[in-house]
């Protein structure tokens, strides 16, 4: 039993080498007063936070600076938010190296849209559940559609990314992808494509205004662009040297 507002519960299972990982990054990261419990095996991780709110995280999982504020204030969207879940690296399409973690999900935080978009139901290996869900519908199997089927809904906190140790799912799910793809430039920046076949033969205004457009744009910070150009562009076009 914890006092607080929330406890964290990491679950069993996994090798000892992932757990410790878990546990060394959710001390670095989470405020002194909130309680951190390692769960036995088959132990109920809702029972073990009672009677506050519970984030359950498998092992293997690491958070960054500012996971837990993100993700409560994710799960408190509405009176009827029940779970909230954290984006890994797989709902990005993304590979993420534990040594540029930390920056990825600080670029994640600032660049978020906080849509905090619908879901199924809870996802991945990061969750807020919220005690007046748990109390409302009950614990156990079948929680997820129970939220469901008494109006409570199941969100992704868009600003919270964490690192799953899993391997990624053969297909990503479909799901949320506006606000994904907001988080996704906010690590990659954004990338323009310019259709520019139409430098070939003589020149024209044409060809002018599409290479001052691609100059404006390679000048511009956070943008990475591609030009699909002609096999044989016009030589006045080649004076662009990125265009050769």
């Amino acid at each position: 039993m914890t006092d607080g507002d929330v406890a964290v519960c990491v679950t069993a299972g996994g090798a000892d080498e992932l757990r410790q990982r878990t546990l060394a990054s959710l001390r670095a990261h989470t405020a002194a007063g909130v309680a951190v419990v390692e769960l036995e095996p088959g132990a109920d991780p809702f029972a073990a936070a009672a009677p506050s709110d519970v984030i359950v995280v498998e092992p293997g999982c690491v958070v960054a600076p500012e996971w837990l504020e993100g993700l409560r204030d994710a799960a408190r969207t509405s009176a009827t938010t029940a779970t909230a879940s954290a984006v890994s690296q797989h709902d990005l399409g993304t590979a993420l190296q534990a040594a540029h973690f930390d920056d990825a999900a600080a670029d994640v935080r600032r660049g978020s849209l906080r849509l905090r978009p619908r879901l199924p139901g809870p996802a991945g290996p990061c969750v807020y559940a919220r005690r007046s869900a748990i109390e409302l519908v009950g614990a156990g199997e079948g929680f997820a559609r129970r939220c469901v089927e008494q109006g409570l809904s199941h969100v992704l906190a868009d600003d919270v990314l964490v690192l799953d140790p899993r391997p990624a799912p053969a297909e990503p799910a479909p799901f949320a992808n506006r606000a994904l793809s907001a988080a996704r430039r906010a690590i990659s920046g954004l990338s323009v494509v310019l259709d520019a076949r139409i430098l070939r033969g003589p020149t024209t205004g044409t060809h002018v205004h599409v290479l001052e457009l691609i100059g404006a744009l390679a000048r511009t910070d956070g943008l990475r662009v591609t030009a699909i150009v002609p096999d044989h562009p016009s030589e006045d076009s080649l004076i662009a040297r990125d265009l050769r």
